[in-house]
């Protein structure tokens, strides 16, 4: 079972940002610029805040509010591996 909170604050902490949500994000209205959580898990359950019985992989992105392009599930393993290949060459110069 899987439970995930995601609660992104508006005016330094002084309460919890609105929220709407589509088939695979939810925007987070935090000030001019909004946050959008895009994911390939259950969108009601991440927004309840419920647990939930995992059966495969689950990939979140939490960035600009902006379509996420491509398959979450490529783009989020790939940006994986690219952050990993960046901190391996990093830490070759300490």
């Amino acid at each position: 079972r899987m439970h995930v909170v995601v609660a992104p604050m508006k005016n330094y902490g002084a309460g919890l940002a609105a929220t709407t949500n589509g088939t695979n994000h939810v925007r987070y209205l935090i000030g001019p610029q909004a946050l959008r959580l895009s994911t390939d898990a259950p969108v009601g359950y991440v927004l309840e805040g419920r647990s939930y019985r995992v059966e495969s992989d689950q990939h979140f992105f939490l960035g600009p509010d902006e379509p996420f392009v491509g398959n979450i599930r490529d783009e989020v393993r790939r940006m994986e591996a690219m952050t990993a290949r960046y901190w391996r060459h990093w830490v070759r110069g300490l």
